[in-house]
């Protein structure tokens, strides 16, 4: 991630440690793999424009991801249900500036979203094995908002301007292969 190699996530290893999980419990409540806060753009920039006033540029953008897992066995019922999210935020934030002694000019954006995947899985495995998978991706609201203020020095005149847009992505469910369908369709039968 970001040029750097990570280790392999490990939630257990062997039968033993999954049964240890199992019967303390720990294993049903969901439990972080990998997570990550970090800043991707931290960027200002000083550009000389036409007429020879100078513009500021900057921007920041910052990702955290959160990566989490949780499984619940049934022994006594010979099935089990297990559920992996990955979660993730991401902000944005501009800025263009340009100050001049009869006028001072600035924009300012903001941006965010919150993707998320959810891989579910149910196996029943009281007589033939039946594994059905469920890959989903809830809505996603998009956000959008802009800032754009003007002054003139030396004068009360101010003029503010903004704007709050909202996009909702829809959520999909993703159709892995036949083979998984007609298991779904098996495990919902016997419920």
């Amino acid at each position: 991630m970001l040029g750097t190699q990570i280790r392999p996530f490990v939630f257990f290893s062997g039968q033993g440690e999954l049964m240890g999980h199992v019967w303390s419990g720990t294993a049903s409540e969901s439990t972080p793999a990998f997570q990550i806060n970090t800043l991707v753009h931290d960027h200002i920039e000083y550009v000389r424009l036409g007429p020879g006033f100078i513009a500021e540029l900057s921007l920041q953008t910052a990702v955290s991801f959160n990566l989490a897992g949780e499984i619940q066995i049934s022994l006594w019922n010979r099935n089990s249900h297990s559920l992996v999210n990955q979660n993730a935020a991401m902000v944005m934030n501009g800025l263009l500036r340009v100050d001049t002694s009869f006028v001072q000019s600035r924009v300012e954006f903001f941006a965010s979203m919150e993707p998320k995947l959810d891989l579910e899985s149910d196996i029943e495995f009281s007589s033939n094995i039946a594994v059905c998978l469920r890959l989903k991706q809830p809505s996603i609201l998009f956000k959008h908002n802009i800032f754009k203020e003007e002054r003139i020095p030396g004068n009360k005149h101010s003029l503010r301007k903004a704007k709050y847009r909202k996009f909702e992505i829809p959520g999909r469910t993703y159709n892995l292969n036949q083979k998984n369908n007609e298991m779904c369709n098996i495990l919902m039968r016997k419920r």
